[in-house]
This record gives C-alpha cells, sequence and structure tokens, in this order.
C-alpha cells in the first residue's frame, strides 16, 4: 500500500499490465474510463470516458456495442480511484495506461490515452466549479446575496 495513495499500486499496475478489458472508477468525476486493450491488426486498443451503469452485465453489454467485432469480453477488471485526476497521473498509473496502449496500438493509441486524461481533468475541474457554485445537483454552503 502506498501512504502517499491511499492504494495498493503494484496491484493496480499488475491489474494495467494483466487486464484484457478495464473499468478506471474515478471517484471525483461521473465518467468511469473504459480501456479495451484488444486489438487486430486493422483494430486497435481503445479508450473513452463512459457513464456509470448499474451492473457488470450491463457494462459488458455496453462494451460489445462499442467493440462490435470483438467477443463479449470473458473478465472485466476494474480498480476504483479514489484521489483526484490529477493524482493519478503522478502515480505513474496513468503512464501504465498509455504505455501499454501505445505498445499494442502504436503512437496514436497511446495519443488516445493522453486525450482521454485532458477531458478527465476538464471535466474533474468543471465538477470543482460546480460544487463551489451550488451547481447542477449540488449546493453551495455560502448564500448569495
Amino acid at each position: 500500500m502506498s501512504e502517499d495513495f491511499g492504494i495498493d499500486l503494484d496491484e493496480v499496475r499488475r491489474v494495467i499490465e494483466e487486464s484484457e478489458v478495464l473499468i478506471i472508477r474515478l471517484e471525483t468525476v461521473g465518467s468511469r474510463v473504459l480501456v479495451d486493450f484488444r486489438s487486430t491488426p486493422t483494430e486497435p486498443p481503445f479508450i473513452s470516458r463512459v457513464p456509470r451503469v448499474n451492473s457488470v452485465e450491463e457494462r459488458i453489454r455496453a462494451v460489445k456495442e462499442l467493440r462490435p467485432t470483438f467477443p463479449y469480453p470473458e473478465k472485466l477488471m476494474s480498480f476504483a480511484w479514489p484521489r483526484r485526476v490529477t493524482i493519478i497521473a503522478e502515480s505513474g498509473l496513468w503512464e501504465a495506461v498509455r504505455g501499454r496502449m501505445e505498445s499494442i496500438g502504436g503512437e496514436a493509441s497511446g495519443d488516445d490515452a493522453a486525450r482521454i486524461h485532458r477531458e478527465l481533468l476538464d471535466e474533474e475541474r468543471r465538477e470543482v466549479v460546480a460544487a463551489v457554485r451550488g451547481g447542477e445537483g449540488m449546493r453551495t454552503i455560502w448564500q448569495q446575496e
């Protein structure tokens, strides 16, 4: 267990390296990250922000819809990330995801992972602003005058 991050980073790295299909459950944003490392010579690995679902079965169906040329995943692996999006990069875990994507699908796949990370940072920033301003679904503790 890494005391700096509150999570077993070695175990998470193992999950990243061994998974076929991975869900990263970020606690500070509404999105989940789907990483499908499966590839063919014509179809690279896939990474995307996806909405939360209610069950594993629902997630498996969603993966099949997003990746129709691949069979249903036999197993989904996942981990919860309890810290901010910036910290997943500082921990080296996002680089592990990006590096594996790139090793399978080339530079474009690594670029896709970098793009998703930027989108997550933007989403987190919007969530923080909404929390401070009392945006939709949130209430500020300060009264407006």
